[in-house]
């Protein structure tokens, strides 16, 4: 069930605090990471051990750890042979383990703390070792190995907590795979085109998150948008859809949930250019979209939120990034430094207020936007837009 319109959760832009003027265009960044020799795919802002890091992956299967404080690598390794979609750090201590997801649909597991040692001595990043020993310190890091069997463009999603759970794709376009961390066949399988969703024909799934709703119970929820255009909801607890709607005629190539009291808050980037913001009601089953604005002549490749959610970042295949109110989607920034397609881009924390964004042109830019004092005290979020998504 799809409803437009309706007050609530679109606030007055100025009442946020950014002001009437128009949109900022920065062409210049506080830094650039230069090193990866092809396209940078994906980006995650993380803290490893005492270290603020950013950990990229890109396009010849190298993945990177940055240690924001020297603006250079203290963890570069190959994860695999082909394209690395997807490179993530989580788990209760610091984010000790490393996920990557290659195109080919390989997923692997790393322990970071081994790769961290074994790339201060002997050095991962130094030529001055043979292939042969970096190969070898880099097998003794992998845990565990999944093989999917998915060739598409989703992306790995993970369920951080007691017992992690990693959402993917399989070998059928429509279908959905939840895995456990410590065992190497899927726990579960959701099948989106079957009849609990009204049998459509969907297409690929091109983007896909798991969460914790904001319910007594945090059970957990899976949301996905696919090359039909459509975007909804499955209840791991229920064994159900709790909602679905069309958005688009083109495929939906990313999005981002941010779990409320009844729901979620949610945008969803599509190939010819839109972004669609939404809110969720999984008691009734409904999705109400607030706002669907044209932002770019080409897809949108990542939505990012940063964790206050007052900003979130739209990378875009026409160069640009595009930076706008979350609650208003008022246009405050374009960042204009990448002269091929961009195809991710993550959030530091508020008060570092650090966005970074990857690209075809195989550079990493960092803005600095909207930074919030740590004095600053944040006014509560009403309901409607709750507080920090749990699930990556």
């Amino acid at each position: 069930q799809q409803q437009n319109g309706g007050p609530g959760v679109f606030a007055s832009a100025e009442r946020e605090g950014f002001g009437p003027e128009r949109a900022v265009n920065m062409a210049l960044p506080l830094f650039v990471l230069r090193g990866h020799t092809s396209a940078v795919n994906c980006l995650q802002f993380s803290s490893i051990g005492e270290k603020n890091a950013l950990i990229s992956g890109c396009f010849n299967g190298e993945v990177r750890i940055w240690d924001m404080a020297f603006r250079r690598p203290f963890i570069s390794f190959k994860a695999d042979e082909n394209s690395i979609l997807e490179a993530k750090a989580f788990g209760e201590q610091k984010h000790s383990l490393l996920v990557t997801q290659a195109k080919h649909g390989n997923i692997r597991l790393w322990d970071i703390s081994h790769l961290a040692s074994s790339s201060s001595s002997p050095s991962l990043v130094s030529s001055t070792h043979t292939s042969t020993e970096r190969s070898k310190d880099v097998k003794e890091g992998l845990v565990r190995s999944f093989e999917t069997g998915s060739y598409g463009f989703l992306r790995v999603s993970v369920l951080d907590g007691d017992k992690p759970l990693l959402l993917t794709g399989s070998p059928r376009q429509s279908t959905l795979l939840l895995w456990d961390v410590k065992v190497e066949k899927p726990v579960g399988k959701i099948r989106l085109d079957d009849s609990k969703f009204g049998g459509l024909k969907l297409g690929m799934c091109n983007f896909a998150q798991i969460f914790r709703a904001k319910d007594e119970e945090n059970s957990p929820i899976v949301s996905w948008g696919t090359e039909s255009g459509h975007v909804g909801f499955y209840s791991l607890r229920q064994g159900k859809s709790v909602g679905r709607a069309c958005f688009e005629k083109q495929p939906i190539m990313c999005g981002k949930m941010l779990p409320t009291t009844t729901g979620t808050l949610g945008f969803a980037g599509a190939a010819d250019g839109h972004i669609t913001a939404f809110s969720s009601d999984f008691s009734e089953g409904s999705i109400r979209v607030h706002q669907r604005e044209k932002i770019s002549e080409k897809g949108i490749s990542e939505i990012a939120v940063r964790s206050d959610r007052r900003i979130c970042a739209a990378a875009s295949w026409d160069h640009r990034v595009r930076v706008f109110n979350t609650k208003t989607l008022q246009h405050l920034a374009t960042l204009k430094h990448h002269s091929d397609s961009v195809f991710c881009c993550a959030f530091s924390s508020p008060e570092d207020g650090l966005v970074a964004s990857g690209s075809k042109d195989k550079t990493i830019a960092v803005h600095k936007l909207y930074p919030r004092s740590k004095k600053t005290k944040t006014k509560k979020n009403t309901e409607n837009v709750g507080t920090t998504a749990e699930g990556q």
